[in-house]
C-alpha cells in the first residue's frame, strides 16, 4: 500500500511538471505493397513461404516530453484476392521507451508478433508468432 500511495506521488510530481503543452507528438502513416517471403528450418524440414497480393500499413506515435519519448509502432498486414474484401493476416506492435540527447539514445522496446486468423477451417493457414525485449544505445550521425 506504501508503495503504491509512494507511486502515485510520484507520478503527480512528474505529471504537474510536465504541462500537457509541453507533449510533442510527431507521427508516420505509410501504405504500400509488400513482397513478403520467409523460411522455415526445423529439424530437416523446410517451409519456405510467400504470400502473395500483400498489402500494408504502418503507424508511428511517437510522444515526447523534453528528453522522454514514449513511441508506438502498429504495422499489420493485410492480403486481397480477386473479390472486393481484404484478408487480415498478422499484426506486429513495438511499444519504445528512450531517453534522447543529442546524438545520444537509451532505451527499451518490446515487439510482438501476432497472427490474425480469419479462416480457422483454411488447411493453408501458415501463422506467425514472435516477440522480443531490447535495452538498446542508439548513436545517431547526421551531416
Amino acid at each position: 500500500m506504501i508503495k503504491k500511495i509512494i507511486l502515485i506521488l510520484f507520478l503527480s510530481i512528474v505529471l504537474k511538471s510536465f504541462s500537457i503543452a509541453q507533449i510533442k507528438i510527431k507521427s508516420d502513416i505509410e501504405m504500400g505493397y509488400l513482397n513478403d517471403k520467409y523460411s522455415l528450418n526445423n529439424d530437416g524440414y523446410f517451409i519456405q513461404y510467400e504470400s502473395g497480393n500483400v498489402l500494408y500499413c504502418d503507424i508511428i506515435a511517437d510522444f515526447s516530453i523534453k528528453r522522454f519519448h514514449v513511441e508506438q509502432q502498429i504495422f499489420n498486414m493485410f492480403a486481397y484476392d480477386d473479390s472486393y474484401s481484404f484478408k487480415p493476416m498478422e499484426i506486429l506492435y513495438k511499444t519504445r521507451l528512450y531517453y534522447k540527447y543529442k546524438s545520444f539514445s537509451g532505451g527499451i522496446e518490446h515487439m510482438c508478433l501476432h497472427p490474425i486468423i480469419n479462416q480457422h477451417n483454411a488447411l493453408d493457414q501458415i501463422t506467425r508468432r514472435a516477440s522480443h525485449d531490447k535495452i538498446f544505445i542508439r548513436f545517431t550521425f547526421e551531416n
